[in-house]
């Protein structure tokens, strides 16, 4: 009876040791398992990196906005460079009269109101492109479509306080102490008349990336010929 129950004993071991190695792997693999299944559901629920990303790109600057940037920088250049165009105008002290029968002064004065009108225009030109470059639609904001009717409006009121203030002699007392004064109405009312030729010109053009150079030379033309009528 011993020799026969002992070979029963070691075979019966050796399976219930394989079982238990098994076992044993069985359940490192199933662990193994549910600790990369909890990393991934970590990672999906918490979703660190995407936040981490989103954060970068909010103090990151987006291309739209640097191009706005950049057509403003231009925008600011050409204000300067007007800015020094009635510098050089002002301190050149050109005289505005000129005495019957002095032909070459006349005409040397008519040039210089001439490329005085087309840099001032010009300037209000490049204002409007550069602000057509960051807003393509510009053209089509309801303010266009009531721009003529109130630009001339504007215009009325600017006109009669411009000779209320020179009948009572008030603005010809700032011209004389400050001969900038004098630039500066020059410019507003160049490009009051620009904008509204703008707002004319709007209306009868589909192509509005033209819209500025139509207006430009119109804008010019007629401030020349009315200038030489004068």
């Amino acid at each position: 009876m011993l020799t026969l129950s002992l070979p029963v004993t070691a075979s019966s071991r050796a399976r219930h040791r394989e079982n238990w190695i098994e076992s044993f792997h069985d359940s490192i693999r199933i662990k193994g398992k549910g600790i990369h299944a909890a990393a991934n559901d970590f990672f999906i629920t918490t979703q660190p990196f995407p936040l981490f990303h989103q954060q970068i790109n909010a103090f990151t600057p987006r291309s739209d906005s640097i191009n706005s940037m950049k057509w403003t920088m231009y925008q600011v250049l050409t204000i300067l460079t007007l800015i020094i165009l009635l510098f050089f105008v002002d301190v050149g002290d050109i005289p505005i009269n000129v005495s019957p029968g002095n032909d070459g002064m006349a005409f040397i004065l008519m040039l210089l109101g001439t490329m005085f009108i087309f840099g001032v225009t010009g300037c209000a030109y490049l204002l409007l492109m550069l602000q057509l470059q960051k807003k393509p639609d510009l053209f089509q904001a309801r303010f266009w479509k009531s721009a003529p009717i109130l630009l001339i409006i504007i215009g009325v009121i600017s006109i009669t306080a411009y000779l209320m203030l020179g009948m009572s002699g008030s603005l010809f007392e700032w011209v004389d102490g400050h001969r900038w004064i004098m630039y500066v109405l020059l410019v507003y009312f160049i490009w009051l008349f620009y904008f509204w030729i703008v707002s004319i010109v709007n209306r009868q053009t589909h192509d509005k990336q033209k819209v500025p150079g139509y207006s430009l030379g119109i804008g010019v033309v007629v401030l020349l010929i009315i200038i030489f009528m004068i």
